[in-house]
């Protein structure tokens, strides 16, 4: 079966969009942000959803609950539920946890990932991406949002891109079409403000150690 050839930011969406989930926690630094599907184990039915570091490190060092909300359904994960793991370089991060049977809110979410992009030649200057999130002015509903790579900031250590990346959309994915299919590619991180222009936004690259599984396993038996 021949997979559907996604041409157009708006086909892209749509299958993001079953992937994204709000994800909110007491306290920290905003607390309200965006989560992602970012993979799938189906021999523990563990679940990984990519963020960005900033909107987990508050409830990881001091085990407050993270809360995954998807339309009205919403699961809360206390820190005896998951494991959290952050990049050592960047602003990302992966929280994992065991699916809950018998959740709406996992059947609202979709079961499958995304394919997940690492190679250098797509975060080339001039390269088109897009990203969703809930961003905190308007309604607070999941919005898309598009620009270009600039460049990298050595600084910062991220890619800057030519758009907004508002408050309430950090950890959202960061996504292009490629051969007509969408792929995953960075995590939103921040918006960088500047007093005479829009501004930047920065997106960090995704965080999925190859043994994520194995590191659940090894702190839940």
């Amino acid at each position: 079966m021949i997979a559907k050839q996604i041409l157009n930011w708006a086909e892209a969406v749509k299958q993001v969009q079953e992937r994204v989930t709000q994800l909110r926690t007491p306290f920290g630094e905003g607390d309200a942000g965006t989560g992602f599907l970012l993979a799938a184990s189906k021999s523990r039915n563990l679940v990984c959803v990519g963020t960005a570091a900033h909107m987990v490190d508050y409830a990881d060092e001091y085990d407050f609950p993270i809360i995954l909300k998807k339309d009205d359904t919403e699961i809360k994960l206390s820190a005896a539920d998951r494991l959290i793991l952050r990049a050592e370089d960047s602003d990302a991060a992966v929280v994992i946890f065991e699916r809950p049977e018998g959740s709406e809110f996992m059947d609202r979410l979709s079961q499958t990932a995304l394919h997940v992009i690492k190679q250098e030649n797509y975060f080339a200057a001039g390269t088109e991406v897009g990203w969703v999130g809930y961003p905190e002015v308007g309604d607070g509903e999941l919005s898309f949002f598009a620009g270009y790579i600039s460049r990298y900031s050595k600084q910062r250590k991220e890619y800057l891109v030519d758009g907004v990346i508002p408050g309430g959309c950090s950890g959202g994915p960061v996504f292009c079409i490629d051969g007509g299919q969408v792929k995953i590619m960075a995590v939103a991180a921040a918006y960088i403000p500047d007093e005479d222009c829009p501004g930047l936004g920065g997106i960090s690259k995704i965080f999925l150690p190859p043994d994520w599984v194995k590191q659940f396993e090894s702190r839940h038996p």
